[in-house]
C-alpha cells in the first residue's frame, strides 16, 4: 500500500515548508528558529496516478516525481512533487498525451518518457529551484494546460508528466548536467 504522507526530518538552522496539495501556491521557504523541522508531501491528500518510466534499480540516483489530489477535473486539485533531486538544481514539469520513451536526449542522464504533443509549465511561478532540501512542487491549473493552443483538461482525458531538471554545476557522472524524473500517467475523471 502506497503512503498518501510521506514526512522527512531536515536538520538544520532553516525550514522548508511544502504547502498543502489542497492550497493553490506553490513551494516556498521560510526562516525557522528550530533545528530540526519537518514537511510533508500531499499533506494527507491521496496520492494518484500511475509511476512509469523509473531508473533501473541502481543506476543512477535520480528525483522521483509524485502527485497528490484527486483525478476529478471539477475539483481542479492536482499537486506535482518532486524529491530526491541534488541541492539547487533548477527545473520544471512537463507533459505529454502519451507515454514515450526517448532515451537520454540532448545528452541528459535521465530519459524522455512523455510523448504526442509536449507542453511545459515554464510559465511565472512555474519553473522551480530546489532548494537545499532537494524538492519542489507545483499545484496544477486544470483550466490553463500549457498546449498550444492553451486549453483546458476535460473528463476521460489521460496525461503523462515528468519534469525535467538541470543540476548544478560541476557537471556529474558523464559531463551531463540534467536530468529527468520518473513519469506518472493520471486519467482524470
Amino acid at each position: 500500500m502506497k503512503p498518501s504522507l510521506l514526512t522527512f526530518a531536515l536538520a538544520a538552522t532553516f525550514c522548508l515548508t511544502l504547502v498543502s496539495a489542497q492550497s493553490r501556491h506553490s513551494s516556498r521557504n521560510a526562516a525557522c528558529s528550530s533545528a530540526a523541522s519537518t514537511f510533508n508531501l500531499g499533506d494527507g491528500a491521496p496520492e494518484i496516478g500511475v509511476l512509469y518510466c523509473g531508473a533501473p534499480a541502481g543506476a543512477r540516483n535520480t528525483g522521483e516525481l509524485r502527485a497528490y489530489g484527486s483525478v476529478s477535473v471539477a475539483s481542479n486539485n492536482v499537486n506535482l512533487v518532486v524529491t530526491g533531486i541534488p541541492a539547487n538544481s533548477v527545473g520544471f514539469f512537463i507533459v505529454g498525451e502519451v507515454r514515450a520513451f526517448v532515451p537520454n536526449p540532448a545528452q541528459s542522464q535521465g530519459d524522455l518518457c512523455v510523448g504526442g504533443r509536449i507542453g511545459r509549465f515554464n510559465g511565472p511561478g512555474q519553473i522551480m529551484n530546489s532548494g537545499a532540501g532537494g524538492f519542489y512542487n507545483l499545484q496544477l491549473d486544470l483550466n490553463q494546460f500549457p498546449m498550444n493552443p492553451w486549453r483546458a483538461v476535460t473528463a476521460g482525458e489521460t496525461w503523462c508528466f515528468q519534469s525535467w531538471y538541470r543540476m548544478p554545476l560541476p557537471p556529474v557522472l558523464d559531463n551531463s548536467d540534467s536530468d529527468f524524473t520518473n513519469a506518472i500517467e493520471i486519467a482524470f475523471l
